[in-house]
């Protein structure tokens, strides 16, 4: 009877989750979360389970900084309020994606950024080359891009993101611009009053790698790399 009873208590143990079976989530670093796709049309915004949120102290909305092997952006928590909604688990875009060089599956850093993020009084972006239409002026990528995305939208964006921008005219292209500098930066909330600057020479995509990024920015404002 004693050796049941010893058995039984055995199994019983067995059966409790171990620290290595639970989900990352769950253990130590419950701010690493996987990436997975976009539920929503908004580059702007990683889509969070309501325990995700609760547990890392976000609130629908806040600002949050996303970080992978040195890379970072900036997104809106939104609760993700689908049927299948996962704790640990980080819906982002793939253009949001292609900023942290990280694929669906892989694990990502987030952290609520509170009341440091401050709305910008500048931002600067210039196109991608490869993305601009013979057939886009200069005067229309304000018009027709630029103003359109971030009128109303109160979108952050980091030095260095890559944003693609829908034509706000049916049928046009995606144009895909980098932000080359904010103001605060490294990061802000492009708001009303927030200055969108646009002069200069499209980037080349080549140019557009961590590599030569340094020396494009300088140029760009008019600093020489050091």
């Amino acid at each position: 009877m004693y050796l049941d009873a010893l058995e039984d208590a055995i199994c019983i143990f067995a059966s409790y989750p171990t620290t290595n079976s639970l989900p990352s989530f769950e253990r130590e670093m419950p701010n690493r979360l996987v990436v997975a796709a976009a539920l929503i049309d908004n580059d702007s915004v990683v889509e969070l389970a309501q325990q995700t949120l609760t547990k890392l102290g976000i609130a629908h909305g806040d600002v949050v900084l996303l970080t992978q092997s040195g890379r970072k952006t900036v997104a809106l928590a939104h609760l993700n309020e689908s049927d299948d909604a996962k704790p640990g688990v980080a819906h982002i875009s793939t253009i949001m994606r292609r900023n942290l060089h990280v694929d669906i599956g892989d694990e990502v850093s987030l952290s609520g950024l509170g009341g440091d993020v401050s709305y910008g009084r500048h931002i600067r972006v210039l196109p991608i080359d490869d993305t601009l239409d013979d057939n886009i002026s200069r005067d229309k990528l304000f018009e027709n891009y630029l103003q359109p995305h971030f009128a109303g939208a109160y979108r952050p964006v980091h030095q260095g993101d890559l944003l693609l921008v829908p034509s706000d005219v049916m049928g046009g292209p995606d144009v895909e611009f980098v932000v080359v500098a904010t103001d605060p930066k490294p990061y802000c909330i492009v708001g009303p009053d927030t200055d969108i600057i646009y002069d200069g020479a499209p980037v080349s995509r080549v140019d557009n790698q961590p590599d030569a990024f340094h020396a494009i920015f300088h140029r760009t404002i008019g600093i020489r790399p050091s």
